[in-house]
């Protein structure tokens, strides 16, 4: 007897199929990214075309509506991200503040609570670094603009200059 091209069928259909023919069926869910549609046959061990005895058993993996997905904690969102899109996935950025984390690396992903088990077709929200929290000088100068940053320059760049002269006319005394 020979085994038929299952791959791509719906699960029901090729089990019925093989049935019919006096071979008996090891049915087992498949996790893994693949663009085969869920409840469909992926892969199929014997081979297509392999000689099998009656009542021999032939092994389906289906697709299942789960996907065993990396967590992705660590990696560089853009890799993360299209490596889950492969899988199905729609993914949301959400970009905060870590400074434990480089700037554009993931530091908390929903896969990582799922223990990397999600459904199909469903939202992954990917926590981004965009690098430490920013000093208060930072965010006070970068709220700033134009002509207030050139007015606040100045006024440090006198400060500064004033400062230097005072020490060092007391450096002569």
């Amino acid at each position: 007897m020979t085994v038929p091209d299952l791959v791509g069928s719906v699960a029901g259909t090729a089990e019925q199929l093989l049935t019919l023919r006096g071979l008996k069926v090891d049915r087992a869910a498949d996790k893994t990214c693949t663009t085969t549609p869920v409840g469909s046959v992926s892969a199929q061990q014997p081979p297509v075309g392999t000689e099998v005895a009656p009542g021999a058993t032939v092994k389906l993996s289906v697709v299942d509506p789960a996907v065993e997905a990396p967590a992705s904690v660590g990696e560089p969102a853009n890799h993360a991200a299209d490596d889950l899109s492969a899988c199905g996935f729609q993914i949301q950025v959400i970009k905060q503040h870590n400074g434990d984390y480089s700037a554009g690396d993931i530091f908390q992903s929903d896969l990582v609570a799922l223990n990397g088990a999600a459904t199909r077709n469903s939202t992954v929200t990917l926590h981004v670094s965009d690098g430490p929290e920013p000093s208060w000088w930072h965010r006070a100068w970068s709220g700033l603009s134009g002509l207030w940053s050139n007015i606040v320059a100045n006024v440090i760049y006198d400060a500064i200059k004033t400062a230097g002269k005072w020490v060092l006319e007391k450096s002569r005394k």
